[in-house]
Order: C-alpha cells, then structure tokens, then sequence
C-alpha cells in the first residue's frame, strides 16, 4: 500500500476483522484518513465472547468491548462512524451509499481503498413456528441483551438449541451453567462437523456428562411457545421448552452488493483471492462476509 496514492481508506464492520485490518493499516500509514462503518450501537467484541455474557461470566455487556470508541478516535486516529448502515457501493465512483440509523436520510462516503468486515446473520431455517416470541438468535450484543433480558424476566427452566456448531456447544454450556435443562439438537450425524471426529467425540460426551442432552441425525419439524417437535430414525418426539436459541449456521451480510459485480461464493460470503481483494481492484474483504 503506498503512502501517497491512497489517502482514504473505509472499513465496512468494527468488530474484530474490521478494527484490526484499521489498526494495520494506521500502523503502515500514520497520515491516511481511515474511517469505520459500523451498522450497530457496539464495536470490537468477538461472537463468540457472547454466550460468557449470557451464562453471567462476564457481568457487564461494556466488558465484552475490547477496546471503547474513544481509544479507535484517540490513540489510533481511526474514525468510527456507529450506526452507519451500507446500503450500496458505487465501485466505479468509489462511493458509497450510507444510511443513518433511526432516520431516512442518507449520505455519500467516498473512499480509495475499501474494506468490506460486514459479519455475518444467522440462517433461519424455515419451521412452522420460528418466530415464535422464545425464540432466539446470537450473533450481536443486540441479540445477547434481547435475550438475557428475556432470560432474567422469564427464568426459564428448559432451553433448546437448534445447531451443534460452536455457537451453539458455548450456548449448551451457558445455559447448563444457569441451571436450565438443555437439549442440543443437530441434524448432521456429529456435532461440531468442522472439526476432527476425535474432538467432536470428546466434546459430545462431555456435554453428556455435565447433563446437557445432544441429539444428532435429529431434524426440527416444528416449535411452539412451549415444545419443539422433532424427527430421527427413533420417530417423532416433542421436547418441551421455555426457551429456544437458533445457532443454525450464518449467512454473510453481504445484500449491499446485489447490484454490484463483486463475486460471491457460499451463504453470500465474498470470493477473496490470497491477498484478500475481490474482485473488484481496492476493494477487500475478511472476516465472516
């Protein structure tokens, strides 16, 4: 990257990926305008610190922020813009469109360089009954405060988590540590498929022996305010439930670059060759997009 030619960088997302492409970035170049998007309230915390807040490990939803707004602005000189929504890029005027939170008005952001950070959704799958008002997903800390309030209103006794991923194996945990009764249910023959069959293993039966219930080679067929109705090679079954978490794999948000040439691969996310750059000249990406 070189220090005279491009003077502006943007960052789309500042969270983990995003915030640290920001800090390199100020590290290579002390003089470069470098400003942060971000579409939510909160910046640099990880998904996967979320669950210790929810399980009361971490007692403070401030205490998941590695670092606050002012050190970015302060010490690092990296412009952060929170509840900045993309919803465009106009790739040949290095522009883009910006919507302002809470408001209809809009503003045009232009940049040299672009870093696209933008996270990822969870996938909903489609159930008769997903939204369903205890039903939850955790992908933000909008999501963790939605659903640890309901949590402290509702104490509820019997929690379902629909996903054996890692999301879903910390939310097992979590939730087993608040004293809930849980069942894990995954539809694939393992837990934690990405992993080697050895930790998976492992894992499983330990989730078993601190009482957390994995069903595998288990489908969904529908939910309700009090039951889940599931299906495997034992028949049909209902399981009843105060509360039920989604942790049914992500999808990248990406839906700004629909009209846009910018490649895209599997769940949306962005196709990056080894240096990270789209398709697109000055355009990057990382993280979960």
């Amino acid at each position: 990257m070189h220090k005279n030619i491009y003077n502006n960088i943007v960052v789309i997302g500042g969270n983990a990926s995003g915030l640290a492409a920001a800090s390199q970035a100020r590290r290579i170049n002390p003089d470069m305008d470098i400003t942060v998007l971000e579409s939510g309230k909160y910046i640099s915390y990880g998904t996967c610190g979320l669950p210790y807040y929810i399980s009361g490990y971490v007692k403070r939803v401030e205490d998941l922020l590695s670092y606050p707004k002012d050190f970015f602005e302060e010490k690092r000189k990296i412009k952060i813009l929170t509840g900045h929504r993309v919803v465009g890029i106009g790739s040949a005027r290095k522009e883009l469109l910006v919507n302002i939170a809470g408001t209809s008005e809009h503003k045009i952001i232009n940049y040299d360089k672009l870093i696209i950070s933008s996270g990822a959704s969870t996938i909903v799958p489609d159930i008769p009954g997903i939204n369903s008002s205890n039903v939850f997903q955790l992908r933000n800390v909008e999501d963790a405060l939605k659903l640890k309030d309901y949590i402290d209103k509702n104490n509820p006794k019997k929690a379902v988590i629909i996903g054996g991923g890692q999301i879903g194996m910390l939310m097992a945990e979590a939730f087993n540590k608040l004293g809930m009764n849980t069942s894990l249910i995954e539809m694939k023959k393992r837990i934690l498929g990405g992993f080697e069959y050895e930790i998976s293993t492992i894992l499983s039966r330990k989730a078993e022996m601190e009482n957390i219930t994995v069903l595998t080679d288990t489908a969904v067929s529908s939910i309700n305010n009090s039951s889940i109705s599931i299906e495997n090679e034992e028949g049909k079954k209902n399981i009843d439930c105060d509360l039920i978490l989604l942790a049914t794999g992500i999808s990248a948000n990406t839906g700004f670059l629909s009209d846009t040439s910018i490649e895209l691969g599997k769940n949306n996310a962005i196709k990056v060759d080894n240096k990270l750059q789209t398709s697109h000249m000055n355009i990057y990406a990382c993280g979960d997009c």
